[in-house]
């Protein structure tokens, strides 16, 4: 590289076994969340950005997720009769607020955690006597950008 490339790819390519590269000529990635022309990337999740797009999940843990700008993101899943949900959301609050949701099938509000720190977690007893088709909705504060980690499980089910 000539050294004013943005980009590896940019690099002109001598051929197998032809270089001219010293210490000087280092190079060095950077990873980030942004595209090439600093905008936000999302998730493997897109477009989950409303309550019809919501992606079915089963519980585990989801590491890796991100939210850009006015861009909720919806997951869904059923919980059966007598099942407890446990959400948890992880992300670095000082990067931007995140919050949480937990809606019924019909998108009304269930349950949910709005706070200032770098968790928001959502605890929720099905009561019924049929499976209950929840969707959560994950969404950053006034418009707020993150990355964060999702760990859903739901106990008392067969």
């Amino acid at each position: 590289c000539a050294g004013d490339e943005d980009r590896l790819v940019d690099c002109r390519y001598l051929g197998a076994d032809e270089e001219n590269c010293g210490h000087i000529e280092d190079v060095g990635v950077v990873c980030s969340l942004e595209d090439g022309n600093g905008g936000c990337v999302d998730d493997i999740f897109e477009e989950n950005d409303d309550l019809r797009a919501s992606v079915p999940i089963d519980p585990a843990a989801y590491e890796g997720l991100k939210i850009c700008a006015d861009d909720d993101d919806f997951y869904q899943m059923t919980v059966c009769p007598a099942g407890t949900l446990n959400l948890q959301l992880n992300f670095s609050d000082a990067a931007g607020d995140l919050d949480l949701e937990l809606l019924n099938e019909a998108g009304n509000f269930v349950s949910g955690s709005a706070g200032v720190t770098d968790v928001e977690e959502i605890q929720w007893v099905n009561n019924l006597d049929v499976d209950a088709v929840m969707n959560i909705r994950v969404y950053g504060f006034f418009g707020a950008e993150n990355a964060y980690d999702m760990r859903l499980g739901i106990v008392g089910c067969p």
